[in-house]
């Protein structure tokens, strides 16, 4: 065929073949006074686009343990593992999120998580946050 196939393809699959690909807004990399991502630090930006594809990778409809479909529209993961999968501080991180709760209000919801032992029922001492993208008004559409 000739002609451009358009964004994936002819055959569905992205670009180069992989099926996996980041799908966000541009105005994080375009540095527009209007964009909201224009007030972020590159260490923040770098952590939203991570977000991203954690959101992207963990989120969707998901089997419960009984095996029935149910749609996950949160993840969640430690300031720990954050760091390793960015290869920034923890220190950094959490500035970031920081920089997140001050300038993206409305965008990200940021919520603490303990782990209640099911067989003694007390809350877990280690806590991960849990993350929730909430409508994509900084993605010049609107959405649930």
């Amino acid at each position: 065929m000739s002609g451009s196939m358009g964004r994936q393809g002819g055959d569905g699959m992205a670009k180069y073949k992989n099926g996996h690909y980041l799908q966000m807004s541009r105005g994080i990399f375009k540095g527009e006074s209007k964009s909201h991502f224009y007030k972020l630090s590159a260490s923040a930006c770098k952590l939203w686009m991570w977000l991203h594809e954690l959101e992207q990778r963990f989120t969707g409809v998901k089997k419960d343990k009984k095996g029935k479909k149910k749609e996950v529209d949160w993840f969640f993961r430690s300031d720990q593992e954050l760091a390793d999968d960015t290869n920034m501080g923890t220190a950094t991180i959490k500035r970031a999120k920081r920089e997140f709760r001050e300038k993206l209000e409305g965008r990200i919801q940021m919520f603490q998580i303990h782990w209640v032992d099911p067989k003694t029922g007390k809350k877990s001492h280690k806590h991960v946050t849990g993350y929730r993208f909430l409508g994509r008004k900084y993605e010049g559409k609107e959405s649930k």
